[in-house]
């Protein structure tokens, strides 16, 4: 029987030259770090390869200068660690079945409210650490955490920018809820951004509030009745001082009726 000799062995190896700069830097996944090494050991001219690409990637990283962090950097870092952990804490505790084991699974309502929670304070908040001692923030914890809450979206219009919307969240039976927009447009300083409250078609005017990065902005509405007395809930640009009845377009409509 005749064996293949070490030249024809070598060429019908698969070479892995096209790995092997991201393989000295470290940059492969772990099957494709095998695949590599697998082959330089049957290889001798990948290996010399790799060993170029090793010295190649040292003399980038002793060739970059160093730079000192900008002062404050480590006290800012921290503080957004910590500042995340205590809203994950605030989450945690907002929606924690209080008849359940501590060791227990969350149940899927459990989970799904976590979830809600979580997409409402990122679309309220964006890149900021929870505030705990917000009003706006407090009311929403307290809200979401109500078996009967609801979580009403609310669309934007086609007087509004394509991505605005905005969710309306409550409990039916109460008069207090959180309004949570993203995506609508600044206004000028003599305007503000108007909640309207429509029972029968007549709208009730309530809270003004304006717009931050990202056409962001959250208020809390306080209904003269119950929220259930009314069908629908509507966003307008109005003077600053606000309207008595709308005058500009509705750029926010969602129905708080199942």
């Amino acid at each position: 029987m005749r064996t293949k000799d070490s030249n024809s062995m070598m060429n019908e190896l698969h070479h892995v030259t096209d790995l092997l700069d991201a393989y000295a830097l470290g940059a492969l996944e772990a099957y494709e770090v095998a695949q590599v090494e697998a082959h330089l050991e049957l290889c001798p001219v990948c290996r010399a390869q790799a060993e170029v690409a090793r010295a190649i990637a040292q003399q980038l990283l002793l060739s970059a200068p160093l730079v000192a962090p900008p002062a404050g950097l480590k006290a800012k870092v921290l503080a957004r660690v910590h500042a995340a952990a205590a809203q994950d804490r605030a989450v945690a505790e907002a929606v924690a079945p209080t008849s359940v084991a501590a060791n227990a699974p969350d149940k899927p309502e459990v989970t799904r409210r976590r979830t809600m929670l979580r997409r409402m304070l990122d679309t309220m908040l964006g890149a900021e650490p929870l505030n705990t001692e917000d009003p706006v923030a407090a009311l929403l914890l307290k809200l979401l955490a109500e078996p009967a809450c609801e979580v009403w979206s609310v669309a934007g219009t086609k007087d509004a920018p394509k991505n605005a919307a905005a969710r309306f969240v409550g409990v039916p039976n109460d008069r207090e809820g959180v309004l949570i927009t993203a995506g609508l447009r600044n206004l000028a300083p003599d305007q503000a951004y108007q909640v309207w409250l429509l029972h029968d078609g007549k709208p009730e005017p309530n809270a003004l509030f304006r717009v931050e990065r990202g056409g962001r902005g959250h208020q809390i509405v306080q209904a003269p009745t119950r929220l259930r007395d009314f069908e629908v809930v509507a966003v307008t640009p109005e003077p600053a001082s606000g309207s008595p009845a709308p005058t500009g377009p509705i750029v926010l409509m969602g129905a708080l009726t199942a």
